[in-house]
């Protein structure tokens, strides 16, 4: 893996964002939840950002939200609309964060915080496990969606295009940000990674 250019590791996602759409129960009660949430929520255009993941091994659902209210209105939308089979599922939350988390989508927070509580392999661990889906009035971008498809992690609700702010891997951090001939690479230091992981055991 480690002979990629960043290009080539970002066609690799292109790919991989053209699989088949998965048949996952699971997807299909998550997709529901988070297609009445956003209604509930009157979330409307693509800037409210609400994701939410079922990570099955903990019985935990997870929502991750840019814009679309406090945390309070999103743990109670996701209250509400949850199916019945999932009455006892903790819910989580996270948040889409600056710093070192810029550029870190609401899908892959998700990935980044499952990871974390759980101590998992990320490359072998989430495949089927984890299953996340968007807000319908957003589109999973097409950069997350090749990720998740490769990892094997099922997700909705529609795979759009790549977003040009760029896009950082919820686990190294690594960001990708342009795209054609001019796309950039940016990887953080050792430094940056210890005193980022610090700051987030302090908040933990």
């Amino acid at each position: 893996m480690g002979g990629l250019t960043p290009a080539e590791k970002q066609q690799r996602r292109t790919e991989a964002a053209k699989h088949k759409a998965y048949n996952n129960a699971d997807l299909t009660w998550l997709v529901k939840m988070v297609t009445d949430m956003t209604s509930a929520l009157k979330l409307k255009g693509g800037n409210p950002t609400l994701a939410i993941g079922y990570y099955s091994p903990a019985d935990e659902i997870w929502l991750c939200t840019k814009g679309a209210g406090t945390k309070e209105k999103l743990v109670e939308a996701a209250d509400d609309n949850r199916p019945l089979s999932k009455v006892k599922s903790q819910i989580l939350t996270t948040d889409t964060k600056g710093g070192n988390f810029e550029n870190m989508h609401a899908e892959m927070q998700i990935v980044n915080n499952v990871v974390r509580k759980h101590d998992l392999n990320y490359k072998t661990q989430l495949a089927t496990n984890l299953v996340i889906a968007c807000g319908p009035n957003k589109h999973v971008c097409m950069d997350c969606c090749g990720w998740m498809a490769r990892k094997n992690i099922p997700h909705g609700v529609t795979c759009g295009e790549r977003v040009d702010q760029g896009w950082r891997h919820p686990i190294t951090k690594a960001g990708f940000r342009g795209d054609g001939p001019g796309l950039q690479y940016t990887k953080l230091t050792k430094k940056d990674k210890d005193e980022d992981d610090e700051k987030e055991s302090m908040s933990d």
